[in-house]
């Protein structure tokens, strides 16, 4: 019997390796991969979803507003009801959303680690939550310390 073993000897060993090592060049998740397939709602579930929004928009709007944002949005047509809460006509919404731009870019300190959000591809993040920092000293990722996340949201 051949042992099965030399034909592929180091290979799981070397990306276990290669996973546990800190290597700032291990991706699990790779930017930028295309998406577009995951679609968990009908067209017309997203429909019902979009409109609802827009009719609480113009139905409830907002309340306590800021006064800097309450000032934006009435210049541009929203309105104040007797409740003081800022409502927006379902027109500006859909202007709004058609001006939206629809890539825009998040730049990283190396050029070349910049990606494009929008369109078909696809980035992973934490959604702010920094599970692991890469240190710039060493190269390495390692834990978040609560000094690394104060300074992520002042950046």
């Amino acid at each position: 019997m051949k042992n099965r073993t030399s034909a592929r000897s180091g290979g799981r060993a070397a990306r276990i390796a290669k996973r546990t090592s800190g290597s700032a060049e291990f991706n699990p998740a790779p930017p930028g991969q295309r998406g577009g397939s995951y679609r968990p709602l009908t067209d017309s579930g997203i429909r019902a979803i979009y409109d609802t929004a827009i009719r609480l928009l113009e139905e409830l709007g907002m309340g306590e507003c800021p006064r800097k944002l309450a000032d934006a949005c009435l210049s541009r047509g929203a309105f104040l009801d007797e409740r003081d809460r800022v409502r927006f006509p379902a027109s500006l919404v859909e202007d709004i959303i058609a001006e939206a731009p629809k890539k825009i870019a998040l730049h990283g300190r190396d050029p070349n680690r910049s990606i494009e959000i929008g369109g078909e591809r696809v980035f992973f993040g934490t959604g702010g939550a920094a599970v692991r920092t890469l240190d710039m000293d060493t190269g390495l990722y390692r834990p978040s310390t609560l000094k690394d996340l104060y300074d992520f949201t002042r950046l």
